[in-house]
């Protein structure tokens, strides 16, 4: 994971380039979460940046708490045009579909900027979240595209230099011995990923 503030200069940039003055913000509340959100209210307000509500989510939070999201959407339509999210895919998921189901055809007068801690692989456009693969019925797939359409997602590049992969094999082969002892399989855990720390 990149420092806090590297991941908010991409947010506080992209804010100035189309002069979004302000927005939302919504954080699930995790540790790292809530230091990038210390983070963005820090920059914005170095910037000149007004954020118009403050929301919280739990980090237990599970898409059977989607009335959750329905309330903070319904709160903050009309305050804002902007969205900004500190938060894990199931919470941008509910967002999403909130956000859409309250605003149907005029979700394009939306933006939401997303800022979470999965790792975007680079490889067939496989996204992950820890070890597991995200798969999903084809009719959410359908609404989450649509309602995908407004956001724009700054998450962290996986290292894409050849030495780091031959590296992330070294770890891989290594965590199966003395004194780690860590039982890897690649039958079981295909996608497992080492930690860019």
């Amino acid at each position: 994971m990149p420092a806090s503030t590297k991941i908010v200069k991409a947010l506080i940039s992209l804010m100035k380039a189309y002069s979004w003055r302000q927005f939302v913000l919504l954080t699930e509340h995790t540790r790292n979460y809530l230091q990038i959100k210390e983070a963005v209210k820090s920059f914005a307000e170095h910037h000149r940046l007004n954020i118009t509500q403050e929301y919280s989510v739990p980090y237990d939070y599970t898409t059977n708490r989607y009335h959750i999201m329905q309330e903070i959407v319904h709160s903050s339509l009309h305050v804002t045009r902007v969205y900004v999210l500190v938060a894990s895919f199931e919470v941008q998921w509910d967002f999403v579909l909130a956000l859409r189901e309250a605003v149907m055809d005029d979700l394009e007068e939306y933006a939401i900027v997303t800022i979470d801690d999965d790792k975007y692989l680079g490889l067939n456009g496989t996204q992950m979240r820890g070890k597991q693969i995200v798969t999903m019925s084809e009719e959410l797939a359908e609404r989450l595209y649509l309602g995908f359409r407004a956001v724009v997602k700054i998450t962290p590049a996986y290292p894409n230099n050849t030495k780091y992969r031959e590296f992330e094999q070294k770890v891989l082969n290594r965590i199966k011995k003395h004194p780690f002892c860590v039982p890897y399989n690649p039958q079981i855990f295909k996608y497992i990923t080492v930690s860019t720390f």
